[in-house]
């Protein structure tokens, strides 16, 4: 800038405006970089504890029905261990009361983390089929002792997911086609799994 008005307004204004940029970037960049070392410290430390726990691989409605049910059967919920990918899971499950961990659950690096070598139980409800077979596949191969319950859509992948690693499988729409069927069929039965249900 040659005029005066333009050299002011260039170092005063301007070059304010650059310096806040800088510092916002700055400051975000390294906000993010301390979190993430704040939640490796607080993971290594969870791990450390961690011992015949329950990984819960999957955190949509049907993962946090798991979760939930498993609290009020008696799971201590530091016992508990909830793996996805959304953000929005983990403050999900800290409500809870149970550890989150932000990963992807067909990772090793994610499942050793969640201190799969020393888990009881690993539950495989990422809503997906082939999602879940990976996940059965590669916690076994991690943990061979593991007990695992995979979670199947399509009946067709059964023996997939049976091969995967899985000990149990469970088909929720199989089985909610099969209370619809039975509360059609015989109430009286059907009655009596709604009260073993606690509905």
């Amino acid at each position: 800038p040659v005029a005066t008005f333009d050299m002011m307004f260039d170092k005063f204004f301007l070059t304010a405006i650059r310096i806040i940029s800088w510092l916002i970037i700055f400051g975000t960049a390294y906000e993010i970089l301390i979190q993430r070392e704040l939640e490796g410290w607080k993971m290594r430390r969870v791990k450390k504890s961690l011992k015949d726990h329950i990984i819960v691989c999957g955190f949509d409605q049907f993962g946090k029905n798991i979760v939930r049910e498993l609290i009020s059967t008696g799971t201590p919920k530091g016992k508990i261990v909830v793996i996805d990918t959304n953000e929005s899971a983990m403050h999900d499950a800290a409500e809870l009361g149970t550890i989150g961990l932000r990963g992807d659950a067909t990772m090793e690096a994610t499942l050793e983390k969640a201190a799969i070598g020393k888990a009881k139980y690993l539950i495989a409800a990422a809503g997906r089929d082939d999602t879940n077979i990976l996940v059965c596949l590669t916690a076994k191969h991690l943990n061979k002792y593991v007990e695992i319950i995979g979670s199947i859509m399509e009946n067709e992948n059964i023996p997939l997911i049976k091969q995967s690693g899985a000990n149990f499988v469970i088909s929720p729409l199989s089985i909610s086609s099969h209370l619809i069927a039975t509360a059609i069929k015989d109430k009286q039965k059907y009655s009596h799994i709604l009260k073993e249900l606690k509905f």
